[in-house]
């Protein structure tokens, strides 16, 4: 395509070349022969010498938009091998960490669970320990010793909440779209 528009743009360059050698010759002619007829010719050629100015113009703007459509099309083969580059990368890493933080997540939560369970197992024990010293000693101990051994409020305890909950939400959804893992 661009040594078509090259051939072209040479062949009208040669037309406005020959347009403006006929419009010399003219101008002499007219000056050598000064007649009526050559007015409608003048007038044709100077309209001929417009075009030509305008068709000069326009090739110059044609060999720009050449040169930028050149860029480009250099600009987008990188882009191209790019991205072919990256989609070939995002293949061979994204889908191996996509697991592994899946792996991660269900182990911590896992981890969590258990940890949980064993805080209430000991917060369950710190109640049944209460409730067995306030039946053997509670109704003889005076407030003023410490009122925390008086109170019927149940022992501090702790529980694990989800912090970042969209982080693992957004996995979820990753991990719905995952073809299966390969067999290890």
């Amino acid at each position: 395509m661009q040594q078509h528009l090259r051939r072209a743009l040479a062949a009208v360059a040669n037309g406005v070349d020959q347009i403006k050698g006929h419009a010399t010759v003219m101008a002499r002619a007219k000056q050598d022969y000064p007649v009526r007829v050559h007015e409608p010719v003048q007038s044709v050629l100077k309209a001929a010498i417009e075009a030509s100015e305008r068709a000069a113009g326009l090739i110059a703007k044609a060999e720009a938009l050449q040169r930028q459509l050149a860029e480009r099309a250099v600009e987008f083969e990188r882009l191209r091998e790019f991205y072919s580059k990256y989609r070939a990368a995002a293949a061979d890493a994204v889908l191996p960490e996509i697991r592994r933080r899946w792996q991660a997540l269900a182990e911590i939560e896992d981890l969590a669970r258990q940890l949980q369970h064993t805080l209430d197992e000991k917060v369950d024990a710190e109640v049944r320990a209460r409730a067995t010293f306030h039946a053997a000693h509670g109704a003889y101990l005076p407030e003023a010793i410490c009122p925390a051994l008086g109170s019927p409020l149940p022992p501090t305890s702790f529980k694990f909440i989800l912090a970042n909950a969209d982080d693992a939400q957004l996995l979820h959804e990753c991990v719905q779209h995952l073809p299966p893992a390969p067999p290890r």
